[in-house]
Parts: C-alpha cells; structure tokens; sequence
C-alpha cells in the first residue's frame, strides 16, 4: 500500500499526474484549455462589438430621423422665392402708402395757410 501511495501521491492534481503518465495526453487537453480560452474571449469580443454596433444603429436612426425633418434644397428655393415676392410686394405698398401720405400732407399744409 505504501508503495502504491508514492507511486501516486495525494495532493497532485490529475492533470500533473498526466503530463508524466501519457505526455501526449496531456499536450491535447492543453490544446483543449487553451481552445476554450480563445473560444471564451472572441465570444466576449462578439458581445462588445455587438453593443457597440447597437449603439452605432441608434445613433445613426436617430441621425436619419432628424435629417428626415429637415427642408429639402427645392423646399428652400421656393420658400425664398415666396418670401422674396411677398417682400416685394410689401414695399410697393409701403411706397404707395408714403406717396399717399406725403400728398396728405401737402393738402393739410395747403388748407392751414
């Protein structure tokens, strides 16, 4: 018994024992851990990267909304072209009412004298 307890001591993990008793045993479960490592960490990069891609899509939806309110070049030319002509009316009428007014005073000056 005592021979087979130091062939085989107590507190050594299975693993160790292994890499002794069947090396190439031991170098494919390596390989495994080590697989599943990068299988673990390229998972959590997937995840990262998909939270940012939603976040990306947000702002972009939001962006798109907001130029979808916004004029059109063709909305602004004819807006400027009614403001334009309305302006110009508007001041034809301000110098007919000032020739009006100045032909009112006139009269008034005439019939105070």
């Amino acid at each position: 018994i005592l021979s087979n307890e130091l062939g085989r001591p107590i507190n050594i993990h299975r693993w160790r024992f292994l890499e002794h008793s069947d090396p190439d045993r031991y170098a494919m479960l390596l390989k495994a851990h080590n697989l599943q490592r990068k299988i673990l960490e390229t998972g959590q990069s997937i995840v990262e990267k998909e939270a940012l891609l939603q976040e990306e899509e947000k702002k972009y939806s939001k962006i798109k909304s907001s130029i979808g309110h916004m004029s059109t070049v063709v909305d602004l030319r004819a807006q400027l072209a009614h403001y334009s002509s309305a302006i110009k009316t508007k001041t034809s009428q301000i110098e007919k009412l000032n020739a009006e007014l100045l032909v009112s005073r006139r009269k008034m000056e005439a019939l105070q004298r």
